[in-house]
């Protein structure tokens, strides 16, 4: 088998093969964002590698968490839509502020390394950590459930917080898997913070395209300017 030289537009077509998922996966209410890079797919032009895991850790590192917390301080990349009047009211007292950062909990957990699964050929984040299970809802938004909102209401009382009284509805959603008939809506407009924004998949490109050069260079198979296969 001949041995063929591997140009930098060599690299750069094979990074062109990276995929990029933002699949939301929703199950009787069970939100889980899902984010991939998957690099499986690359023509490698005869350069076997099979373990990418360190392109993949420098790209979240470097790449997505910055991403991720900048979606934080600029309300959404597209914005966000911005809270209802009675949120504010009812959490802010009226004060101004991130829209998603009322503790900084969510944006934490978010932006946290050890919420990413990476492989050899992927990194995905397949859910938030269960303290910060709200942040699920606003990834992929929710609509009407409203007969468990008015029960959990019902069961804890006036004075109870909405974050209670949703986690109460949600509870008793899963126990009854939406067996009411009456209802009335109750809804979080979707606001996502965990994608990529174009710039995200540029940069990441471009750290792979790096790494395939200096894995060719490695064994003697980079060959600099478009001499290559």
């Amino acid at each position: 088998m001949a041995t063929f030289g591997i140009a930098r537009h060599n690299i750069n077509k094979s990074v062109g093969g990276i995929r990029f998922d933002q699949n939301i996966i929703d199950t009787s209410w069970d939100f889980r964002p899902s984010i991939g890079i998957v690099a499986r797919d690359m023509q490698l032009y005869g350069l076997a590698i099979e373990n990418m895991k360190g392109p993949l850790i420098t790209a979240v590192r470097e790449v997505m968490i910055p991403s991720i917390r900048q979606n934080f301080l600029a309300d959404g990349r597209p914005p966000w839509e911005p809270l209802a009047p009675v949120t504010v009211n009812r959490f802010r007292h009226g004060a101004s502020g991130p829209i998603l950062y009322r503790t900084g909990k969510l944006e934490k957990a978010a932006t946290s390394f050890n919420i990413w699964t990476i492989t050899n050929t992927a990194a995905t984040i397949r859910a938030l950590p269960h303290s910060v299970w709200y942040g699920e809802l606003h990834q992929a938004g929710f609509g009407t459930f409203g007969p468990f909102v008015q029960a959990a209401q019902a069961s804890l009382g006036a004075g109870a917080g909405m974050q209670d009284v949703l986690r109460e509805a949600f509870r008793l959603m899963d126990e009854a898997r939406g067996g009411a008939t009456q209802h009335r809506k109750v809804s979080i407009p979707q606001r996502k913070f965990i994608m990529f924004q174009d710039e995200d998949i540029d940069e990441i490109q471009e750290i792979f395209a790096e790494w395939l050069e200096f894995e060719a260079r490695k064994v003697g198979r980079f060959r600099p300017g478009v001499g290559g296969l």
